[in-house]
């Protein structure tokens, strides 16, 4: 440092014992300039003073009697000290120490006995359990509107809610502060009146009721200039900022010292019209707000921002500039070209009479790089990607001066290193690997030298937020990482983070994405196309035929490559198309049908070398005969479209003037017509072709055929109309036998019911005809049979009318017909006394079963025609 320096110094320790005064008389402030309102106006106004008892000997302020040296305690408010770490330490053990010690050899107090604490109590109760204990407690404001008095420093106190409960207290406070006269609450924040222009203020928070003396104090100091100096150049122990001692009056005093700040446009001197590589820092802000004339917005400070200087340590500021360790910036041969300190512009090394007899490269109004001036891509290239380099690119000899080339700097994310590209002659490009690699371009003499790249990219670093563009691959134009691009150039392909003229092998590129590869199906496809399962080399020794794996190349391709190329033959496929139904007249029709399976299809004409349409009536349906024509490659496309349409239901025609959807189709036979008579053929092949498809030959539908003088369709109405005609009377004579089987029911069950009524009458006249008469029980007698295919007696009776009553027995009330056991009966092997009607007559008979375990059933009964007394004329 010069020995005759001037000093901005705001924290000096008187300083600082001025301020802690002001705790101890009651309240001051230091600001360097005149206010209307004193700032100790708006202390007083906004700052309360309270009072407290203390528990002491303190007899009186002016008593001289048992007084001792005072004893300050300072208590860092917590989270309130905003200072770096080493300013704090610096401010703990050095500053207020020797502060301490000043006002305890200079002040004198009665001391306090015990410890020093506060009475929180606002009131006490008087009667009940808690009868002298604190109502309430009262909170100490000291500092801003939001600090109070620590707990610690409050008297010990039970605060109570209620006289008489003693679940109503809680304890408050501490013990206070043991062998001290003064508390000094300490603050370190930008406060209000700190960017008022003050540079510290302080006053007294609480006074002792008895003696009126402060007991607990504050003070605030306002980190400004001094702070952003040592942050800037990293250094901590700066005692304040140099000003410039050289020059006359009118530079003396006044101005930023230029060997540290040569820069800054509060130096004693500029080069008029290098307001480009001059910065307006937050020095000169700093020092404006510590006026307090102005408010300061710092984030409004030059584009061009400080560097000189900047973290370069406690050597920079104090040291010599004749030491290259201390001061980088020097330069020992006078008048000789280089680049300024920050390579924005070319300069020559010189001093000036601000600088101390310190020698730099200085620029000159003609020489800054970013400006705009004559562009040569074989020399000096001016423009607001240029900056200075060493270097003979264009000139002649070897002997290197400053030059402004085009270069930009950007991050390697790799390794994490500033890399320089440089880009000369017929716009190419070159990466610098190493500080002063010689680079060489094409069509241009000479080389550009590499600057070392930390230096030569700190200002586009600074002015940038601290962030550089990544140094990308080639060809890619954004990154995320030096290895791993984003989007590529425009005309290249990303693949895997890389860029690429063409997709490499193992990738395709598809016509809606111009930008991207993507990859193959590396399971059967070496390299593919179009899509990934498209192979055009195969894996496993296989060839590719229009993206399939092949063994060997299909009749119609030879093998080039890896890949089957179609060799020239013209291949003819047959393929029959089923339509449900029969088109009912396709003389008329058949034109339509044509043009609108085409038209379905899509296919063009010359791919269809044949189109009919025939009816098949054995199968019910139309078929369009079709026949395509092309080579390997374009048949099997149209072959798979033809396909896929039939497949997907999509391929229509009109049938009988209703769109109908395409059932099923045969394929045919395949033709291969050689190369050789391809070309010969094609002509009279494609004159076909259209001749097929607008004239093709009327076929005669089945339905139009004539047998014995009828056609098909009159035969079938004539059979129709029989069948019609038989069904009818088929109908009709079952209507009657209905009709007449109903009153054959209605007559029996008639006679069942004339038969009931006249049972006494037939008992009187009649008698069975059986030798022995017995009634038949079920268990016994018909064991063979279930109990619902028993025979139970039935009476009858003569409608005559004589004679004595006849019993017989019904058949088996079921539905099978087995007949009656008892119709075989009679005496003497007589013939059966009666015989069946049909099992279906279906009427209720009187009943009678001995079991009484069986309601009587509707039945199929059979009812005896012929009664035969064997004792008198037979009677019917």
């Amino acid at each position: 440092m010069a020995g005759n320096s001037f000093y901005f110094h705001p924290f000096k320790i008187n300083f600082i014992l001025i301020i802690l005064s002001a705790g101890l008389v009651s309240q001051v402030y230091l600001s360097p300039i005149y206010q209307q309102e004193c700032l100790h106006d708006q202390i007083k106004r906004n700052n309360r003073i309270y009072e407290t008892d203390l528990k002491s000997n303190d007899i009186a302020k002016r008593s001289v009697q048992s007084r001792q040296s005072i004893r300050i305690h300072p208590y860092y408010v917590p989270n309130k000290i905003n200072m770096s770490t080493t300013d704090e330490a610096y401010m703990k053990n050095v500053v207020m120490p020797n502060v301490l010690k000043y006002f305890s050899a200079t002040l004198a107090v009665t001391p306090v006995t015990g410890n020093l604490s506060v009475n929180p109590c606002t009131a006490t109760w008087n009667g009940g359990i808690n009868s002298g204990k604190c109502t309430s407690k009262q909170s100490y404001r000291c500092g801003s509107d939001t600090d109070f008095i620590a707990e610690a420093h409050y008297r010990k106190s039970d605060i109570c809610t209620d006289n008489n409960s003693a679940g109503s207290c809680q304890s408050y406070g501490g013990n206070g502060v043991p062998d001290t006269d003064f508390i000094m609450y300490i603050y370190a924040e930008l406060t209000a009146p700190c960017k008022a222009g003050t540079l510290a203020y302080a006053a007294a928070c609480i006074t002792d009721t008895t003696t009126n003396r402060p007991i607990i104090g504050y003070v605030n100091f306002c980190p400004n200039v001094l702070e952003f100096a040592r942050k800037y150049y990293n250094c901590s122990s700066i005692q304040g900022v140099e000003l410039e001692d050289g020059g006359s009056t009118g530079s003396v005093g006044s101005h930023w010292e230029m060997r540290i700040l040569r820069d800054e446009l509060m130096t004693a001197a500029i080069v008029v019209g290098l307001a480009d590589v001059v910065s307006i820092s937050n020095f000169t802000l700093a020092l404006m707000e510590d006026t307090g004339w102005y408010n300061v917005n710092y984030s409004s400070i030059s584009q061009h921002r400080l560097l000189w200087g900047k973290d370069l340590g406690c050597k920079f500021v104090q040291g010599s500039c004749l030491d290259p360790a201390d001061y980088p910036y020097a330069c020992t041969n006078q008048f000789t070209s280089g680049c300024t300190f920050d390579y924005f512009a070319t300069g020559i090394c010189q001093t000036n009479i601000y600088m101390g007899n310190c020698s730099v490269y200085m620029p000159s109004v003609s020489s800054v790089c970013s400006a705009t001036g004559s562009t040569n891509n074989c020399g000096n290239n001016y423009g607001v990607n240029s900056k200075c380099a060493m270097g003979t690119l264009g000139q002649p000899g070897t002997n290197e001066k400053a030059q402004c080339i085009k270069y930009r700097c950007y991050k390697n994310t790799t390794s994490t290193q500033i890399i320089i590209k440089v880009e000369a002659g017929n716009n190419q490009e070159i990466s610098c690997l190493s500080t002063g690699q010689k680079l060489q371009f094409s069509g241009c003499t000479g080389s550009v030298t590499c600057p070392p790249a930390a230096t030569a990219c700190a200002r586009t670093l600074a002015e940038n937020g601290g962030v550089l563009p990544i140094a990308c691959p080639p060809a890619c134009s954004t990154c995320t990482r030096s290895s791993t691009c984003n989007t590529c150039q425009s005309g290249f392909y990303l693949s895997n983070s890389l860029c690429y003229s063409t997709c490499p092998t193992g990738t395709y590129s598809i016509t809606s994405n111009t930008t991207h590869c993507f990859g193959c199906n590396t399971t059967k496809c070496q390299n593919c196309r179009s899509q990934a399962n498209y192979c055009t080399a195969c894996t496993g020794g296989q060839v590719a035929s229009l993206g399939m794996c092949v063994n060997s190349c299909p009749t119609g391709q030879t093998l080039r490559g890896t890949e089957c190329q179609d060799d020239g033959s013209t291949i003819v496929r047959s393929y029959v198309v089923r339509y449900p139904g029969i088109e009912n007249n396709l003389t008329a029709n058949q034109a339509n049908i044509i043009s609108e399976f085409k038209k379905s299809l899509g296919l063009p004409d010359s791919a269809i070398r044949t189109l009919t349409v025939s009816v098949d009536s054995t199968n019910n349906t139309t078929n369009i005969n079709l026949s395509l024509q092309g080579t390997y490659s374009s048949i099997t496309n149209a072959s798979n479209t033809f396909i896929e349409k039939i497949n997907s239901k999509t391929l229509v025609v009109p049938i009988n003037e209703n769109s109908v959807i395409a059932l099923s189709y045969t394929p045919g036979p395949t033709t291969v017509i050689p190369p050789t008579q391809s070309a010969a053929t094609q002509s009279s092949n494609t004159q076909t072709a259209r001749s097929t498809l607008t004239n093709t030959p009327t076929v005669i539908s089945f339905w139009e055929k004539t047998f014995a003088g009828l056609k098909v369709w009159q035969w079938v109405a004539i059979g129709g109309g029989s069948l019609a005609g038989i069904a009818l009377i088929a109908i009709i004579g079952c209507c009657c036998c209905l009709r007449k089987e109903a009153k054959k029911k209605e007559a029996v069950r008639q006679a069942i019911e004339d038969s009931n009524a006249r049972n006494n009458y037939a008992a009187d006249y009649y008698v069975e005809t059986e030798p022995n008469p017995r009634e038949y029980h079920h268990q016994r007698d018909y064991a063979q049979y279930p109990p619902e295919h028993v025979e139970i007696p039935l009476q009858y009776v003569d409608k005559g009318g004589q004679g004595p009553p006849l019993r017989q027995f019904s058949a088996p009330p079921d539905n099978y017909r087995h007949g009656n056991p008892h119709a075989q009966r009679g005496g003497n092997g007589a013939p059966p006394i009666y015989s069946s009607v049909p099992p279906d007559a279906d009427y209720r008979p009187y009943l009678r079963d001995p079991r009484n375990s069986y309601p009587p059933p509707a039945v199929h009964t059979q009812e005896p025609r012929h009664y035969d007394d064997r004792r008198g004329p037979r009677r019917a």
